[in-house]
């Protein structure tokens, strides 16, 4: 029986976006940038880590000869190798990269510097 391979999902985001805006009101000021991407799909490896020895102890499923050595004949690389669909997870983010909010002291307060 042939395998046939499918391409599932797309690391590279279908856009990357920003929003950025600066304002003030007497003597304050304010300002803040967003950034984020939106449309990539990566595989989630989560629950595979945590099933290997990297997880913790070694599994038996993954130390196939009861030796205490991970190797490749295990039942935990014929279950994993052949990722599916389920795996494959949203990676859009929306990330607050910077907030800043100031007060400009009265000039007659300023430290004057000769």
């Amino acid at each position: 029986m042939k395998k046939i391979y499918v391409k599932l999902g797309s690391a590279t985001p279908d856009f990357y976006w920003g929003l950025s805006s600066s304002m003030s009101i007497k003597n304050f000021d304010f300002s803040f940038q967003f950034q984020g991407s939106q449309g990539a799909e990566l595989y989630n490896i989560d629950p595979i880590y945590w099933k290997s020895q990297f997880g913790g102890r070694l599994k038996s499923s993954f130390d196939a000869n009861n030796d205490g050595i991970a190797d490749a004949s295990g039942k935990f690389y014929q279950e994993t190798r052949n990722a599916h669909g389920s795996g494959i997870q949203d990676a859009s983010f929306t990330a607050l990269r910077n907030i800043t909010l100031g007060y400009t002291l009265d000039s007659d307060l300023r430290i004057k510097l000769v």
